[in-house]
């Protein structure tokens, strides 16, 4: 069976929705890309199992930049306070 060429897909996260590019790969699977998350790339057999996948990867992902986020906030705060304490 030939796989469709790539295709944007939209996936609903707990997050809001995003945009995924699927690419059918050379083996039996699809890699998707999130272009709206530079640097997020995972893969599934289906473009079911892919869907999940890109969920999941997209989740973790806005997940780790918010905690970047929160730590480089804590860390300004942190010194904004030494400078009036000093």
């Amino acid at each position: 069976m030939r796989k469709q060429a790539k295709k944007y897909v939209v996936v609903q996260t707990k997050y809001g929705k995003h945009v995924c590019l699927f690419e059918p790969d050379d083996k039996e699977g699809y890699v998707v890309t999130v272009p709206g998350l530079p640097g997020t790339v995972t893969w599934g057999k289906t473009t079911t199992a892919a869907k999940k996948m890109a969920q999941e990867a997209i989740e973790l992902c806005v997940e780790c930049l918010a905690h970047e986020t929160f730590l480089s906030r804590k860390k300004a705060a942190k010194g904004f306070v030494k400078s009036f304490v000093a």
